[in-house]
């Protein structure tokens, strides 16, 4: 039910974990076994960082700007933090032998993200209304492909994005 009432007020739910890195949101999308848990785990001693969540993450394009918001339910361990944060990048998540990060096109990201949304496929309205949220939310929030290793040196590359 939250997550089509979140549909309501021009946001998705995603299959992602998330950070506010001194004020910037930043989440990591993937499906299970992409290595969002592991992004938590690298973060979390990081000053200025805070994991809001490492399994469903909100996001709205609100008027003020877009925004990202921690969910009730989280993974295993559980990351749950009521937290908002503007967002700055959405991050798909690959592993890899080498970090790499690349920005991506809307056109090229919105498939992506389509495969790690919450998308309300028993009703048609809802469906429209999702594709809408996620072309506004393409519009305001730059998308990136982040190839990499379970490593330290993946956080100075995200924050060289942000």
């Amino acid at each position: 039910i939250l997550r089509a009432a979140i549909l309501l007020t021009g946001g998705l739910v995603f299959h992602a974990s998330a950070l506010d890195d001194n004020a910037k949101g930043v989440i990591f999308l993937g499906h299970s076994g992409a290595g969002k848990s592991t992004q938590m785990g690298l973060w979390s001693h990081e000053p200025g960082a805070i994991a809001m969540n490492e399994e469903r993450m909100a996001v709205r394009a609100d008027t003020g700007g877009p925004m990202c918001y921690g969910m009730p339910w989280g993974g295993i361990p559980v990351i749950v933090r009521n937290h908002a944060a503007p967002l700055a990048a959405l991050i798909v998540l690959e592993q890899a032998p080498e970090n790499a990060i690349e920005p991506l096109t809307p056109a090229a990201a919105a498939s992506l993200l389509m495969a790690r949304a919450f998308l309300p496929y028993w009703d048609a309205a809802l469906m429209q209304r999702a594709l809408a949220n996620l072309n506004a939310i393409l519009a305001c929030v730059p998308v990136y492909r982040l190839r990499c290793r379970p490593e330290m040196a993946v956080i100075p590359l995200v924050r060289s994005i942000l």
